[in-house]
């Protein structure tokens, strides 16, 4: 969805979309994070503690796909 969509949509709020992953650092380590897209053009990830990881910015980008994959 375009920002100003998500805007629109939550009725002139910013709206954050929240998703809880395993990040994969290497072969044999992962760690549990939470990934937030919004409420600016930008995806963050976030430890349990609500510290800010790392941060991806897609303001040159017009559209992302976010693959999910589950672990049987």
């Amino acid at each position: 969805m375009q920002q100003e969509q998500l805007k629109s949509a939550a009725g002139g709020k910013t709206n954050v979309d929240k998703m809880a992953v395993r990040e994969w650092l290497h072969a044999n380590h992962r760690r549990l994070v939470k990934v937030r897209f919004g409420p600016e053009v930008a995806m963050h990830t976030v430890d349990r503690k609500g510290d800010k990881l790392r941060t991806i910015v897609f303001t040159s980008i017009d559209t992302l796909t976010v693959e999910e994959s589950h672990v049987s």
